[in-house]
């Protein structure tokens, strides 16, 4: 598809390329979520902890923590699905719902009379997240949740993607525009990182989101040896955070990563959005983008008008078929939505009485 909107542009300056949300998105999670070693260490001590309730006996241990806490519904541990980031924020989401289990759960078999129990209690004390990894984990489904209503709406709607999605997208970045700004507020953040850097390999770091779906809990896998740019790279697992704000680095990640991979221009995503009735009203924009989608719309008109009245001088000199005469003639509104417009109000009043039109319950 890249390949053939090159050699369209050879022919049409004005072709534009609008790739898929869905992949997009996915691309700016994953890209975001192995940008830095903290991160990626984070990620595989998660993976680790969910790994370690895998086996029906440490199952048991964790449904005894919650009936123990009266839980008022008993909840498994969810593993993440190497293919979509989502099943991550569905993994913590639910290890979060499990916190006051899991950090109940060490001391308790500690101080079983069964040795086992005890030395399952030293194990899941070794590899349980500090209280960081946790406040950290609940600010990354904070930031995350914004996309998951997102890929949620769009994955399963069989409606016009893009005159959703480009409002959605723009309130995404104001909504990390301003987590960012909170989080500069501190002056004693000291978070500096070379992100363009970081970001300018189009490549996932697949070792982190795929391969290691399963991480012992022996001292021996604290170690993780992954590939990262075609060289070898050694993380100690069992390292704490090292930077002061990892929630701040991993927004300025998603925000040049929304920047680089979200290629839709304003003027498209406006006029699409403007040209669905249900949408038309452009709440989530700006008095100064309402007036420049509005002016566009009336500048793309005129345009067609002309070609409309080239054509059909064309077809007058040419004598052609009447069935093109026909398609011809007919309005711009009427070729959107199938609906004879009335003759009598002029050209230059369609766009007004476009804007005047309700959306259709369905």
């Amino acid at each position: 598809m890249i390949k053939l909107i090159r050699l369209l542009k050879n022919e049409f300056s004005n072709v534009e390329r609008i790739s898929c949300a869905m992949h997009t998105l996915q691309l700016v999670i994953g890209k975001t979520l192995t940008c830095d070693a903290n991160i990626q260490i984070f990620i595989l001590r998660v993976k680790r902890s969910i790994f370690f309730f895998n086996s029906p006996k440490q199952l048991k241990h964790l449904i005894f923590s919650q009936e123990q806490l009266n839980y008022t519904k008993i909840y498994k541990t969810v593993k993440d699905v190497q293919t979509r980031w989502n099943s991550s924020f569905y993994s913590w989401k639910r290890l979060l719902l499990l916190k006051n289990a899991l950090v109940y759960l060490p001391n308790k078999l500690k101080a079983d009379q069964i040795k086992e129990n005890t030395k399952d209690g030293n194990r899941l004390e070794r590899i349980m997240l500090s209280e960081k990894k946790w406040r950290f984990m609940e600010e990354l489904i904070i930031i995350l949740k914004e996309f998951e209503e997102i890929i949620r709406i769009l994955g399963g709607s069989n409606y016009i993607t893009l005159s959703l999605l480009y409002p959605l997208v723009s309130k995404l970045k104001c909504f990390i525009g301003d987590i960012i700004e909170k989080y500069q507020n501190n002056k004693n953040n000291n978070n500096s990182q070379n992100l363009d850097k970081i970001l300018s390999n189009d490549e996932i770091q697949g070792d982190i989101l795929e391969e290691f779906k399963e991480i012992p809990d022996s001292e021996s896998a604290n170690t993780i040896e992954i590939n990262e740019n075609g060289s070898k790279k050694n993380l100690y697992i069992s390292n704490p955070i090292e930077i002061k704000e990892p929630v701040l680095l991993f927004l300025n990640g998603l925000s040049k990563s929304l920047e680089k991979y979200w290629s839709v221009s304003s003027d498209v995503g406006l006029l699409t959005t403007l040209l669905d009735l249900h949408s038309k009203k452009l709440i989530y924009f700006g008095q100064t983008e309402k007036q420049r989608a509005t002016t566009l719309l009336t500048e793309r008109y005129e345009i067609y008008n002309l070609q409309k009245k080239t054509f059909i001088r064309k077809d007058e000199k040419n004598d052609e078929n009447e069935d093109i005469m026909f398609d011809l003639n007919k309005s711009l509104m009427d070729s959107i939505f199938g609906k004879e417009e009335n003759k009598d109000d002029g050209d230059e009043n369609e766009v007004k009485e476009y804007l005047k039109l309700k959306p259709e319950i369905i």
